[in-house]
């Protein structure tokens, strides 16, 4: 309950939640073990490292992805993730492609209340970063969070009883750059 309470002052705060709750990042990377391959997605293009933050008490189960371009390089681990959690996913080109980048969404089931949460993101080989974050009913699909996804400023929303946000940082122990989703359930 300690780490939850962290991750909720980290939330509110607009601090990037893996650098600023202790052993949170290590404890994310524990579940994935040496990358295969890692000095190969290296040399992907336009390759994105996905953080979602999991502030509520409930359960997120991962229910939907959709890529426009692109492919999963490692799927989320873990996909369900428990409150007080994160989950990171490693998102690129496909192997072989020519001028593309990486374009998606992402659907997670905010489990016990009919509501999701929904992400886009975007790092295509021409344009520029985009994302998003919103909370929906089961009618919304990953490809809509996609389709949703309009520029790379700060996501900071207050809807349906959660806060939600989406920042965009360097990544600390890696040469790609990171999107971080974060919800966190108002009291």
């Amino acid at each position: 309950m300690a780490k939850l309470m962290l991750i909720k002052e980290a939330i509110e705060n607009g601090k990037n939640v893996l650098d600023n709750v202790a052993g949170m990042y290590d404890s994310a990377m524990s579940v994935y073990g040496a990358f295969d391959g890692a000095t190969e997605f290296e040399q992907r293009n336009r390759s994105l490292e996905l953080v979602i933050v999991n502030g509520t008490e409930h359960e997120l189960r991962f229910n939907d992805e959709h890529f426009d371009s692109g492919t999963w390089f490692t799927s989320p681990k873990p996909l369900n993730i428990q409150s007080g959690d994160v989950s990171i996913a490693f998102v690129a080109n496909r192997q072989g492609s020519v001028l593309t980048g990486v374009t998606g969404g992402m659907k997670y089931e905010i489990v016990g209340t009919g509501k999701y949460l929904l992400m886009g993101f975007t790092n295509p080989q021409v344009g520029s970063y985009k994302n998003f974050i919103a909370v929906g009913g089961n009618d919304r699909t990953a490809q809509w969070a996609y389709d949703n996804s309009f520029d790379d400023s700060v996501k900071n929303e207050y809807v349906d009883g959660y806060h939600l946000t989406c920042t965009l940082h360097e990544g600390s122990r890696t040469p790609y750059r990171r999107m971080q989703y974060a919800i966190n359930q108002l009291e």
